[in-house]
């Protein structure tokens, strides 16, 4: 259950309503955790930003975008994240093998090189807090430097998204099926 309300633009102060807008702007609606987010206007605009380079800016290849999010969604068990993101997957191109090996906790195994990579990158950041050295070469081999950074970015950005639902309780949408197995 939410630990503060869920805001609508018509909650915010006027002055404020343009941090709604602008979040509302690149992802066509604001969705329940910048809903909460919202609570503090500026701060939510800034972790939209960040999320708007890295998602939307960055030219990620979309499947290794998606694994990456994937894996960092159920490494810090985000219920709303990992959901949102598995349509998202799947209409990236993302096989269905390789999202139930990371939701049921098996993944890298079963997956392919080019899938693991971006699954591994994202192990490594929130269990070891960096990157091997040989994950690191291969992330740059395989991305260049600027997008094996901007890989890294990614999965910070969704453990900060993470951390705030969690701490806020943030749920999924009405009607929608959790598809991350947590208990």
């Amino acid at each position: 259950m939410a630990r503060v309300p869920y805001l609508s633009r018509e909650d915010l102060p006027e002055d404020q309503r343009s941090s709604w807008d602008a979040i509302a702007r690149t992802r066509g609606r604001v969705v329940r955790p910048y809903q909460l987010l919202l609570h503090s206007p500026k701060a939510a605009l800034l972790v939209a930003e960040l999320g708007t380079y890295v998602r939307f800016d960055a030219n990620l290849d979309p499947v290794a975008q998606e694994l990456a999010i994937l894996a960092t969604s159920r490494e810090n068990q985000s219920q709303f994240e990992f959901t949102a993101h598995v349509r998202l997957a799947r209409k990236a191109g993302v096989r269905e093998e390789a999202i139930n090996a990371i939701r049921d906790g098996k993944a890298p195994a079963g997956l392919s090189p080019q899938e693991a990579l971006p699954v591994h990158m994202a192990h490594e950041l929130l269990r070891e807090h960096g990157l091997r050295d040989e994950t690191y070469q291969a992330a740059v081999k395989a991305y260049g430097l600027r997008k094996a950074i901007d890989m890294v970015l990614l999965v910070g950005y969704y453990t900060c998204l993470g951390m705030g639902m969690a701490a806020l309780g943030v749920e999924v949408d009405p009607g929608v099926k959790p598809e991350l197995p947590l208990g």
